[in-house]
């Protein structure tokens, strides 16, 4: 099996007027990279914390983003290549939606 951890954790984006793109992504791309450890522990604050502290927690995202990174090197590499086997569907048509977008 070829896998890898994944983290979820909470950002806020803060999306003023007045910005032009350029600027809002270098604010985006610098919030992320001041993160602690890449949000590696909220999951532990999150699920392991006393039930009193749980009401932090209470408010759930609209969004959900998953960046699995970039694979156009690795597909460089003979020795690693693109399956000739179907997949199969990538969601149960019978899946509910978990966020907005």
């Amino acid at each position: 099996t070829v896998g890898w951890f994944t983290t979820q954790f909470p950002v806020v984006l803060d999306m003023s007027a007045g910005q032009d793109l350029s600027q809002r992504i270098k604010q985006v791309k610098e919030g992320l990279r001041r993160i602690p450890q890449k949000g590696i522990g909220y999951g532990m604050l999150r699920y392991l914390s006393a039930a009193c502290e749980q009401e932090h927690f209470g408010t759930e995202p609209e969004i959900s983003f998953n960046y699995l990174g970039q694979f156009d090197q690795d597909m460089q590499n003979p020795s690693i290549g693109v399956s000739p086997y179907a997949s199969g569907a990538d969601l149960s048509a019978h899946a509910a939606r978990s966020h907005t977008l």
